[in-house]
């Protein structure tokens, strides 16, 4: 039932879901650029980093034949 519903969710607000998740990704990358690195690494370095090493994981997982909109990795969490 949650797992339907949050399917109704992602499907009728894909882009609010995807700003939603760069957000969380940005956030993250200055989190860690704050407490790890004491700011000697920008967030935004590490942000861009991230995305590149998630697009090459999904690429891996794909086969490099679907998109990473494709993956539900949400589902693993439920």
């Amino acid at each position: 039932m949650i797992t339907t519903a949050l399917d109704s969710i992602i499907r009728k607000d894909s882009l609010i879901i995807a700003f939603l998740f760069v957000g969380v990704v940005v956030w993250f990358s200055y989190l860690i650029s704050s407490k790890l690195t004491f700011g000697r690494i920008h967030g935004s370095a590490i942000a861009i980093t991230l995305g590149l090493l998630l697009a090459y994981f999904a690429g891996l997982d794909t086969g490099g034949v679907k998109v990473l909109q494709t993956i539900r990795c949400w589902q693993v969490f439920l």
